[in-house]
């Protein structure tokens, strides 16, 4: 582990990082710098690490919740992360990038633009197995509210989840 190579053994990567675009960001970097230290994640990662966690899932459910959970469980990186919640229950399960969000019934939480995304997230995943959502939510890399598309898949009665944060070009 790099971490432990630097010295910094109760350290994680993605939690180096995260202080790294933080301090920038304090610092008055502006958006474009933050972006320059802390790339953001593509469609295709996302989509990679959705498809490992869905395997995760169907292997073990609280083993995986446990890793998605743990900064240092190998399904957090930099702006990616895996979110589960209760298809029927509507409780998050695994959140990497919200811990305060586990074990929470999620109905009611909004997007910055006040848009609840849950019950859609839930309701288009048991209807179709799979579902893709668009919403505004602070990536927390930047701590900046930016779009974000989450794609979505059912595994048995959870919806897990992973999206990418899409940067704001100005245009």
């Amino acid at each position: 582990d790099q971490c432990v190579a630097a010295g910094l053994p109760h350290c994680s990567a993605h939690g180096l990082r995260k202080a790294g675009a933080t301090r920038l960001a304090d610092a008055g970097a502006s958006e474009w710098e933050v972006m320059a230290f802390l790339a953001h994640s593509t469609p295709q990662e996302a989509k990679a690490l959705l498809t490992k966690a869905v395997e995760a899932v169907k292997q073990a459910p609280k083993g995986a919740f446990a890793k998605f959970n743990d900064l240092n469980g190998g399904y957090t990186r930099d702006d990616l992360y895996v979110f589960v919640v209760g298809i029927d229950n509507h409780v998050m399960y695994a959140s990497g990038a919200s811990p305060r969000l586990v074990g929470r019934n999620v109905d009611n939480v909004t997007d910055v633009n006040g848009k609840r995304i849950f019950p859609k997230i839930t309701a288009a995943t048991k209807a179709k197995g799979s579902s893709e959502l668009r919403y505004t939510w602070v990536n927390p890399a930047t701590r900046k509210p930016e779009s974000k598309i989450s794609y979505v898949e059912r595994v048995g009665d959870y919806a897990v989840g992973v999206g990418y944060y899409q940067p704001n070009t100005g245009k």
